[in-house]
């Protein structure tokens, strides 16, 4: 297994986001250490003191996690990625195209959102994005989540969640096509059926329409 020590492109990438969630962290310490503080002083109200005790608390535990998995993953070897392919990984990032912290390479798809992903182009089958709205009444649009998706031939799924998804999405098509053909985008209930009962079939299906496109 190698690390992404022997990468300096890889490595700078992985060691950028371990050291944002430091930051954060060391936010929510600071936010923890001023709400003991201001409780002791006079006529502060200890209520308020105590709601943002607490959540200064959760915002530092939350980022120290993610940034303990951070480091945890950037000491193994990413995806399924030989030591020929992270080389030419590594070589293409200063120059690669880049899109809502999406980089695509010619061997592969890199992540930048939360932590280092990378995801090999030859195992990408499907991809599609997809926006939920919560209303309030049914009326009020009051939460908006946005995510691309990324179904893998080995059954893996990869869920990126990004701000503008279709921005991402017609980016990431449009890259991903210069490289390799027997991909399906767009989604479609038949397809998500397909997915989950008769992987094989999917597989096959991109297959076949790569081949037509050839002709």
């Amino acid at each position: 297994m190698r690390n992404l020590k022997e990468y300096k492109n890889l490595k700078r990438l992985s060691c950028k986001q371990r050291h944002r969630m430091s930051a954060l962290s060391l936010v929510g310490l600071g936010m923890m250490v001023l709400s003991i503080y201001f409780s002791f002083l006079p006529g502060f109200s200890f209520d308020v003191s105590m709601t943002l005790l607490l959540l200064s608390t959760g915002f530092a535990l939350l980022f120290f996690i993610l940034w303990v998995g951070f480091t945890i993953r950037g000491r193994t070897s990413p995806g399924n990625l030989t030591p020929s392919q992270l080389q030419i990984v590594d070589s293409e990032i200063p120059t690669a195209p880049e899109c809502e912290n999406l980089i695509v390479t010619s061997q592969a798809l890199v992540s930048i959102k939360a932590g280092l992903v990378l995801l090999p182009l030859s195992d990408i089958l499907w991809v599609y994005p997809y926006t939920i709205t919560e209303k309030y009444n049914h009326l009020i649009p009051v939460w908006k989540h946005s995510t691309m998706t990324v179904c893998c031939r080995s059954g893996k799924q990869y869920r990126f969640n990004i701000k503008n998804s279709l921005n991402a999405y017609r980016f990431f098509r449009a890259e991903l096509l210069k490289h390799k053909q027997d991909v399906i985008f767009g989604y479609d209930t038949e397809l998500d059926v397909m997915l989950r009962e008769n992987r094989r079939q999917m597989i096959l299906l991109a297959q076949s329409d790569a081949d037509n496109q050839r002709r």
